[in-house]
């Protein structure tokens, strides 16, 4: 639905005189797009800002009283979209949503105009929203808290319909999304799924924090340029990433596991740090004696080598022994 907001807002206003039009019109920033304080009005024309503030209630309650008929239109246009989406949005989506690049502060000054409509700021757990129900707010403060334990316990990003079936939320799909969007603890990552805010793979900022959510995406170890292929892909920018950085954060960080030539994985998948030896003797630390064959089989679940280079490392003699029946294991283990 198009809504004339210039029409129905130039009907609305030309009740005022001139003087108190031109606050209302500088409060809500309907000429220049932007909104003034009540301090900066009240030091043009010479009042207190307290002042301002009663000429602004009382041209309100004077367009209400004068131009009922001129303000349904509007007003219930965005009574409509806030119910269609829970009873409850976030201002600056709202805005965006329903009066575009050019008319937002229109928006603006219809919410204030209309009575139904209640602003509630910013707190510690929504950006700042509108309501025309006010239950809506604390519905969506119970259902965000439930979505945010159940996330931070299964530490999984998940698709909007998953996140309603698996918490069984009783809302429709548009109302949750409007509750995750006022949301501080919650957002959405490039691939369409939610997560925590703070989250590598939902707000990623770093190198390595992209170079965490190719993996996590690809859900197997990766060569580091097919890794900064993908960043540039899915994270473009004026300034592509270059081979070197990326390998050198990679290469620090201790999220990821270097497993062959330029090959990386995930820590998080059970890959363990070290060299091929490290991991032989690792395994043998756990699980001794081993022919050499099992021990292959274990370091190739760790590392993308090649069987020789496993038997090589093998022959250290000062860090492995065989038994009679030629299986191997640690020196400095007696084993009987």
């Amino acid at each position: 639905m198009e809504v004339k907001y210039q029409q129905f807002l130039n009907q609305a206003l030309d009740v005022l005189p001139s003087r108190k039009r031109e606050i209302v019109e500088r409060r809500f920033g309907i000429s220049t797009g932007k909104i003034e304080t009540l301090q900066s009005i009240g030091n043009d024309f010479g009042i207190t800002r307290e002042r301002v503030r009663q000429i602004i209630n009382d041209s309100l309650n004077h367009i209400r009283e004068t131009k009922t008929n001129e303000l349904i239109t509007p007003l219930q246009y965005l009574s409509d979209y806030l119910k269609q989406r829970g009873y409850l949005k976030r201002e600056d989506i709202l805005l965006q949503e329903t009066g575009g690049d050019k008319f937002q502060n229109y928006v603006y000054f219809f919410l204030n105009l209309g009575e139904d409509f209640q602003r509630y700021k910013e707190d510690e757990d929504l950006y700042t929203v509108w309501t025309i129900k006010e239950e809506a707010v604390f519905q969506a403060k119970t259902i965000v808290k439930t979505i945010t334990r159940y996330l931070d316990q299964t530490r999984r990003t998940l698709p909007l319909e998953e996140v309603r079936r698996t918490i069984d939320i009783k809302i429709h799909t548009r109302a949750l999304y409007s509750y995750i969007e006022a949301s501080k603890y919650i957002e959405q990552s490039p691939e369409g799924l939610f997560g925590l805010v703070h989250w590598p793979e939902i707000n990623p900022k770093s190198i390595r924090d992209k170079a965490y959510v190719v993996l996590k995406k690809k859900a197997e170890p990766m060569h580091f340029r097919e890794i900064v292929l993908e960043i540039n892909k899915i994270f473009p920018s004026t300034k592509p990433v270059a081979p070197e950085s990326v390998h050198n954060e990679l290469i620090r960080s201790p999220h990821f596991v270097l497993i062959g030539r330029g090959i990386y994985a995930l820590t998080e998948w059970g890959y363990q740090p070290g060299t091929v030896k490290d991991i032989i003797v690792k395994i043998l630390e756990q699980d001794q004696p081993l022919n050499r064959q099992e021990i292959v089989k274990r370091v190739l679940q760790q590392r993308k080598v090649k069987e020789n280079t496993i038997f090589l490392n093998l022959q250290d003699k000062d860090l492995f022994v065989r038994d009679e029946l030629g299986r191997y294991l640690l020196r400095e283990k007696s084993y009987s």
